[in-house]
């Protein structure tokens, strides 16, 4: 499952929020990274997250921002990159 977030990606992930400060983990995420949280283990010292190790859980929710069509269209158009760093 982990393996959806991170094939044929173009852009790296950020570690951000206090979960990820809790956990140590800053810069980009990485694969190896990643997967041990699916896995319910800690990226750096593999000890399990939680003490239940159920293998039929949800590891976490997806939700998408997305900016309007029309601004989507007007980068393609422009390459402005000052659209990007409003992101």
């Amino acid at each position: 499952m982990a393996d959806y977030y991170t094939e044929g990606q173009e852009l790296a992930g950020i570690w951000r929020g206090k979960g990820a400060v809790r956990l140590g983990l800053i810069g980009t995420v990485g694969k190896e990274a990643w997967d041990a949280l699916c896995d319910n283990r800690h990226p750096v010292t593999d000890k399990a997250l939680t003490p239940r190790r159920k293998q039929e859980r949800r590891v976490g929710y997806d939700f998408n921002f997305h900016v309007p069509k029309s601004v989507s269209l007007l980068y393609s158009l422009t390459k402005d990159e000052r659209m990007l760093k409003r992101i």
